[in-house]
């Protein structure tokens, strides 16, 4: 299924490098033209500028630096000419309403960033300035030929406008536009994010201990391999910075045909204690951004034509909005856009009314299967457990350290040929690769301590309630009707795993007939969900006939006006036939009417 309109997550965060190959390094001696052209460095200080984009006027400060980086040989830049390699900067920042008037390279930049422009050629070399030893380059891309790597990093802007911005910039100290119009095919980006802002009292689902982020850091990391990070820090109010980080090989697990590492995070800003309720920053961010340190692949800028399945700037914006809005949608939260009174808060840049249209995978949460799955896979395995088996989950849990089959045999007393059989039974609870070993996940981890723990005491009644209660979650883990229904009419629920919850319906009903049944489909598919038989305590709020209005009972709403509301629909329906009826034959005149209805 696919989000066909939804809230529009804004842009945060951004690092791209761009190459230009087609003027060599033309365009960088131009640049250095403007460092030398401009007389006041002393004096008036930088160079600055201004420019037009996106509605906005930005101001922006030119900057170079010097570098360690010899000259180029000749055979590979013959017309270099230059005696030094310095690194030019340009601070930009948008004029807008946070804007603090300063010289953009001293200004905080919240809808800004910096161009870092840094020549490139085959080979290059570096001196060291004290011993004069001359060493290669390391760090950066050798494509053959020379060219410039201009990166740009910065914030809350639209990932697709960074080479306007390159552009504008450039043109505004009177570098042609021409120069970075084309970029190679092996610019690729580093940093993306992007993020909503929901309103504190709703936000906590998200960050809970049963919440998404929570179970995606126990069920989606491994015991021991991988990047294991996970934050969470309630020091300031609940929810204050919680995140985690899900890697390459799990993307995939999170939302099938994901490809790329990321972190998914709730957040808010320093020293929220003294913002006030209508103060957009009182209220957190959601926000998912790609972490390349755990994803096995380059994101390019564009589609590659000669690597068409790798990934690029269009799926990395697809898979974080998809993994934002399903996270959401998983904390019971609306995912699309409001009015005053809804989910999001408006903010200098992400505006809770903007809509989005585009083919979005909207999927139930894989995380309650998972979870199942590898508590089942935990039972059975426990049940058939071995000595040499139990030898080796012990060594597991106890040892915070690499462990290798050889050392759990030197340990346990076992031949390592035993441990290595153990090991292939234990696959459904171990992953083994490269000789080391580990649990697969910090969830099945813990539910072996528990286990372990158990034992001591009493095995048997363990187990037999364990399979009670996997099974119970799987009676109960087919929510698709009503999660279905929620984004149908962009329903956030609150209050979710108690009976006085209460749904705030985005949707607006044209009048009560519509209203009721809206929440007549609602109701049906959360019983169908949660077992229970009534929808009694059960609030409601919702706009009807163009009125906001707060339904204290929805099991009263829909039965008391049920006959009512009948009674009205098959009325208007005889009226419209009565209509058309006239239409045909002619509409009696009041003297027809009144002699056909004089007694007779």
């Amino acid at each position: 299924m696919s989000f066909q309109q939804f809230v529009r997550p804004q842009c945060h965060e951004f690092d791209v490098h761009f190459h230009f190959t087609q003027y060599a390094l033309k365009p960088y001696f131009a640049l250095d033209s403007v460092r030398k052209d401009h007389n006041g460095w002393n004096t008036s200080g930088k160079p600055t500028a201004n420019f037009n984009l996106d509605g906005d006027r930005w101001a922006a400060s030119f900057d170079y630096q010097h570098q360690p980086i010899l000259p180029p040989d000749p055979s590979v830049a013959p017309n270099y000419g230059l005696e030094t390699v310095p690194l030019f900067r340009v601070h930009f920042v948008a004029r807008d309403s946070l804007y603090d008037n300063e010289r953009a390279d001293r200004s905080a930049r919240i809808r800004g960033g910096t161009i870092t422009v840094r020549p490139r050629w085959p080979d290059m070399k570096v001196k060291d300035d004290e011993t004069g030893e001359v060493s290669s380059v390391d760090g950066y891309m050798d494509i053959g030929q020379p060219y410039l790597d201009v990166q740009v990093q910065g914030s809350n802007i639209d990932f697709d406008l960074y080479l306007d911005v390159v552009q504008e910039a450039m043109a505004a100290f009177g570098i042609h536009r021409k120069y970075f119009s084309d970029p190679a095919r092996t610019s690729n980006i580093n940093d993306a994010a992007v993020y909503v802002r929901p309103k504190r009292s709703l936000s906590g689902p998200v960050y809970a201990a049963d919440g998404p982020i929570e179970r995606i850091h126990q069920l989606l990391e491994s015991d021991r391999s991988g990047v294991r990070r996970h934050h969470a820090n309630h020091s300031k109010l609940p929810g204050y910075h919680v995140a985690t980080t899900v890697d390459t090989p799990r993307a995939g697990q999170l939302v099938k045909g994901h490809r790329l590492g990321k972190e998914i995070k709730h957040y808010y800003p320093e020293y929220p204690e003294n913002r006030s309720p209508d103060d957009p920053l009182y209220h957190p961010k959601v926000e998912v951004s790609l972490q390349t340190n755990v994803t096995h692949e380059t994101v390019w800028w564009d589609e590659r034509d000669d690597r068409p399945d790798d990934p690029d700037r269009e799926q990395l914006r697809t898979e974080l909005e998809e993994v934002l809005l399903n996270v959401l949608d998983w904390s019971g939260l609306s995912t699309g856009s409001n009015g005053e009174g809804g989910t999001y808060v408006s903010d200098a840049y992400f505006k809770s009314y903007q809509e989005k249209r585009a083919s979005r995978k909207a999927v139930e949460s894989p995380l309650p299967k998972i979870e199942n799955e590898q508590e089942t896979r935990v039972i059975q395995q426990w049940k058939n457990m071995r000595d040499s088996d139990a030898a080796v989950i012990d060594e597991l849990l106890s040892d915070g350290g690499v462990v290798s089959p050889s050392d759990v045999a030197e340990s346990s007393g076992y031949c390592y040929r035993t441990i290595r059989e153990a090991c292939h039974r234990l696959e459904d609870l171990i992953d083994w690769s490269y000789g080391k070993l580990e649990i697969a996940s910090d969830y099945q981890k813990q539910l072996l301590l528990e286990r372990v723990r158990a034992a001591k005491a009493n095995f048997e009644q363990t187990v037999n309630t364990t399979v009670a209660e996997v099974a119970d979650r799987e009676r109960a883990a087919d929510r698709g009707a009503f999660a279905q229904w929620r984004r149908q009419y962009n329903v956030t629920v609150s209050d979710a795993e108690t009976h006085h919850q209460t749904w705030r319906i985005e949707y607006a009903a044209s009048d009560r007939l519509e209203a009721r049944e809206v929440l007549q489909a609602g109701q049906v598919a959360f019983k169908a969900a949660t077992g229970r038989h009534s929808t009694v305590g059960i609030h409601v709020v919702m706009e009807i006939d163009g009125q906001r209005e707060v339904i204290t009972d929805l099991e009263g709403f829909t039965s008391a006006t049920s006959a009512r509301l009948e009674l009205q629909k098959y009325g208007k329906q005889f009226d419209q036939v009565r209509d058309e009826l006239a239409e045909i034959f002619g509409r009696p005149d009041d003297a027809d009417l009144e002699a056909s209805s004089a007694p007779r």
